[in-house]
């Protein structure tokens, strides 16, 4: 902007000379402030670019560290079950029958110590007297050891 040129003497009155230069100070000294709001607000969207970068970087992470985890976490809950899938695989028919042989067979003692002395009451064998008592029964092929049926017992009495 060019500042007009000056006659040697100024035709205006001394008064509205005076207004003239006040104006134009007044003048100057707007722009020099919108000049530094302007600048303000420049460093102002420089900042804001700057933190609006620092939260994406910081969300980023934050997944990036979630995500992770999630996979920390999958990979434990697939160890349990295959963990629990070959604990079910080593449990054959043939391991629980076997285990179920042995509990007929603990019950059957257990039930033929109590049986004794019913046993010596009426005559008989506690075999025969559990024989009897568990006929149509899965323990009485506990009775013989072989998975037989024992031959049922006549008492006399």
């Amino acid at each position: 902007m060019e500042t007009p040129r000056r006659l040697p003497y100024d035709p205006r009155p001394e008064p509205a000379r005076r207004r003239a230069e006040k104006g134009e100070a007044k003048a100057e000294v707007k722009r020099r402030e919108l000049t530094v709001r302007h600048e303000e607000e420049q460093a102002r969207a420089q900042v804001d670019e700057v933190e609006l970068k620092r939260r994406r970087l910081q969300s980023e992470l934050d997944l990036e560290l979630e995500r992770r985890r999630l996979e920390q976490r999958l990979a434990e809950l697939k160890a349990q079950v295959d963990a629990v899938v070959s604990k079910a695989q080593a449990v054959s028919p043939d391991l629980v029958a076997a285990l179920q042989a042995f509990s007929d067979r603990a019950l059957t003692e257990r039930v033929a110590e109590s049986m004794a002395p019913l046993a010596i009451l009426g005559g008989g064998s506690v075999v025969e007297v559990l024989g009897r008592l568990l006929e149509g029964t899965s323990l009485a092929r506990a009775l013989d050891g072989n998975g037989s049926k024992p031959a049922p017992a006549k008492i006399e009495g």
